[in-house]
Formats: C-alpha cells, sequence, structure tokens
C-alpha cells in the first residue's frame, strides 16, 4: 500500500493510500494550525480469509449446490407427477368417450332392429370395428368431413373414408 500526501495552497494536507481496491476509503485531513482533523478518503484493505473461514465458505457453496440439486429434482418429481396424472385423465376421459360411444351403437342398433338380436349383434360388432379403426386415422380434413356428415354411423365413415383414399390414391398416381 503507497501512501501520497498532497498539499494544497491554503494549506490543507490530505493523506491518500492506495492499495487492492480502487475504491477508495476516508482517512485523514490534517489542516496547517491546529485546526481539527477532517476525513480523508483511502481504500479498503482486502479481506484474508482464515483456512477455517474458508473451509466454512467451501462448505456452504457446497450445501448451496446440494439443495439446488435437490429443488431441481423435486420440481422434476413434482413435473412428472402432474404429467402423469394428466396423462391419467386423459386415458379415462377417452375410455369414457368409447364408453359413450359404444352405448350409442349398442341404443341405435337396438332401435333400428328392436326384436332381432342378430342383427343387433351384428351391427354393434360392424360399428365398434369402424369406431375403432376410425379412431387410428390421423385427424385430416376429410376425417373431420366423414364424421361430421355421419356422426352415429362409425361404418359409413369408415367406408367414405376409405373410398376417398383409393380415389385420392389413383388420382395421384394418374400422369
Amino acid at each position: 500500500m503507497t501512501v501520497k500526501r498532497l498539499s494544497y495552497l491554503l494549506g490543507v494536507t490530505i493523506l491518500f493510500t492506495s492499495g487492492y481496491d480502487s475504491q477508495p476509503s476516508v482517512s485523514q485531513v490534517s489542516t496547517a494550525g491546529d485546526a481539527p482533523s477532517a476525513p480523508i478518503v483511502t481504500p479498503p484493505v482486502p479481506k484474508v480469509l482464515t483456512a477455517s473461514q474458508k473451509k466454512a465458505l467451501a462448505k456452504k457453496e457446497h450445501d448451496d449446490e446440494l439443495a439446488r440439486k435437490h429443488q431441481a429434482r423435486i420440481e422434476e418429481a413434482e413435473r412428472a407427477k402432474e404429467a402423469k396424472r394428466l396423462a391419467a385423465e386423459e386415458a379415462a376421459a377417452a375410455r369414457q368417450a368409447d364408453l359413450d360411444a359404444y352405448a350409442r351403437i349398442k341404443a341405435k342398433a337396438a332401435h333400428d332392429w328392436p326384436n332381432d338380436y342378430s342383427e343387433q349383434k351384428f351391427i354393434y360388432d360392424q360399428q365398434v370395428e369402424a369406431y375403432e379403426y376410425m379412431k387410428t386415422i390421423p385427424d385430416s380434413s376429410l376425417k373431420a368431413k366423414v364424421q361430421a356428415d355421419w356422426p352415429d354411423d362409425y361404418n359409413e365413415q369408415k367406408f367414405i373414408y376409405d373410398q376417398n383414399m383409393q380415389d385420392k390414391a389413383k388420382l395421384d398416381s394418374s400422369p
């Protein structure tokens, strides 16, 4: 650390010290005569850590890092739990949609063939198969159109969809 002495024409002497920090700190000012001392600026001395302080600081940093990692694991577990809950809700909603569709199919077959249980079963099986088929088709404007045109006749949806896809393939392959 160096000390610089500056004297002004008015008889004021200011001591400046320079050290490790560029920010000066207050020291003392002396004036000519017996005037009271005023503070002057001197830089702070850097704090030197003892071995035990360094060890405690390293332990605190290590503990903080462990706490951050633990918190990240907790948050990840919460996100996974929420994703699992949402997936279960979606599966339950899809299952309920299937049950509702099966009930509509059964009711329609019973309405169309009130006393013919063999025909009811045939229609029910045919419609359920077509319903399951239409669930596998990716969403498209064609799928939306046939579903809108034939909302409760899955066999007709399947037939029209397949017919349109065959016609599209023929058009695409023709010169």
